[in-house]
């Protein structure tokens, strides 16, 4: 069996326009292949970020109101204090395709105690409507609730949990106000799978042996 790389030696210039074609999609595809939430800047002196950095979807389990945006065990260890970092900057999500615009009123670093399906150790977002009232978003099981990318300012907080910072690796989820979660968990990371690593290598290749001819 011939090399995989071996593939380019009869292609001639106008494949490898192609392959090249090809492969500035495959790196395009991998900033979009998998999400991310980080908190970036600095929260203490109010040049915090707080950033989505891909649209994320949650397939809802449990009919309810959506109320908060929680972020499994990232407050590790958590700290003595429930803090907030205001943020109080509209959100972009869609339930079943359908958009809406709400808002995102406040970063908490972390929790006091457990009740229902919360830890301490859990982070937390709430979302609000635009106007600043108290609207809590109805859902229904099976539906599909997304909240699109973004990046909001989080306002000063010189107590904010210093363990809630960088890129969050793990398991979000929505729930409400009590606590109870209402969606499947959506595991966030910043490693690509090996699928999209293959993908990367490839490309790399290509641009490489375009760059030689």
């Amino acid at each position: 069996m011939a090399p995989l790389f071996n593939i380019d030696i009869k292609m001639g210039l106008k494949g490898m326009k192609k392959l090249y074609m090809f492969s500035l999609l495959a790196l395009l595809s991998i900033n979009n292949a998998f999400g991310a939430i980080i908190i970036s800047g600095d929260i203490v002196d109010g040049t915090g970020k707080f950033t989505i950095s891909n649209s994320i979807s949650f397939e809802v389990i449990k009919d309810g109101q959506i109320d908060l945006l929680y972020m499994k065990n990232w407050a590790s260890p958590a700290d003595s204090s429930r803090d907030f970092a205001a943020i109080y900057s509209e959100v972009n999500i869609s339930i079943n395709g359908v958009d809406s615009t709400y808002q995102f009123q406040a970063l908490a670093d972390n929790l006091l105690q457990s009740f229902n399906d919360i830890t301490p150790e859990i982070t937390s977002t709430y979302i609000d409507t635009v106007d600043g009232g108290r609207s809590r978003i109805p859902v229904f099981t099976g539906d599909i609730f997304t909240i699109y990318a973004g990046v909001w300012k989080l306002g000063p907080q010189e107590k904010f949990n210093p363990s809630v910072f960088g890129s969050f690796q793990g398991e979000a989820f929505l729930g409400d106000m009590f606590g109870n979660r209402l969606t499947k968990f959506v595991s966030l990371a910043t490693v690509p799978e090996p699928g999209t690593l293959g993908l990367f290598g490839l490309a790399l290749y290509a641009i490489f042996r375009l760059r030689r001819l």
